[in-house]
């Protein structure tokens, strides 16, 4: 009887001290995202359009449309690509920044440009007065939780908040700082595409700005 009372507690012993190892398998538990953030990600840039809501900063045109892609390294910056639409202007450009792999917390630094046409008529008969060509620039941010779902075809998805701000390159303070002319923001909604982390190529949207 001794013997079989020896002989369960030695396996319950052994049980206490293989479970906590058990429990850690697949690494350590940070206490932050549930899952690796590192990969290649993509998404839209929706406008907030109602003024009223307490994280709405101006009023943006309903078909305001904004499309990145960005990419999570294991070392090194995280970066992406952008395409904004908004008021008959497309404004192209880059994203820099880093995603912390505890939190699951991502911040990019993003700045994009739009190329305005100016053509204007300055009398009856008369030939085109002034023309030429201006870059239109917008800078800002994009802070975002990358958070992890229970859906099958996108396990991560990317949630958050953008701020873009537009100035004209050619107006300036007389100290050389930008004229700020709008600032508006979007809501970022995305989803990893691969866990591999791929360059994001530059947009191009095959404009012809000289036609």
């Amino acid at each position: 009887m001794k013997r079989v009372l020896s002989f369960l507690l030695m396996i319950v012993f052994l049980q206490m001290q293989v479970t906590p190892l058990l429990a850690k398998h697949g690494g350590p538990d940070f206490g932050g995202a549930s899952a690796a953030i590192t990969g290649t990600y993509a998404g839209v840039l929706e406008p907030v359009v109602d003024p009223t809501l307490s994280n709405a900063l101006v009023d943006l045109d309903r078909n305001a449309l904004g499309l990145f892609n960005l990419q999570i390294p294991f070392t090194g910056m995280a970066t992406g690509v952008c395409a904004v639409f908004n008021k008959g202007e497309i404004f192209t450009g880059k994203m820099t920044g880093v995603g912390d792999p505890q939190s699951g917390e991502v911040q990019m630094v993003m700045e994009a440009q739009a190329i305005r046409i100016i053509s204007v008529q300055v009398g009856a008969g008369a030939a085109v007065g002034a023309t030429g060509n201006f870059n239109v620039i917008a800078v800002g941010q994009l802070k975002a939780q990358v958070e992890t779902t229970t859906d099958f075809l996108t396990p991560q998805r990317i949630k958050g908040d953008a701020v873009l701000t537009s100035f004209d390159d050619t107006n300036r303070n007389p100290d050389g700082t930008p004229i700020l002319t709008g600032l508006v923001q979007f809501t970022v909604d995305g989803f990893k595409q691969s866990e591999t982390p791929v360059e994001p190529a530059d947009i191009d949207l095959g404009i012809d700005l000289n036609r």
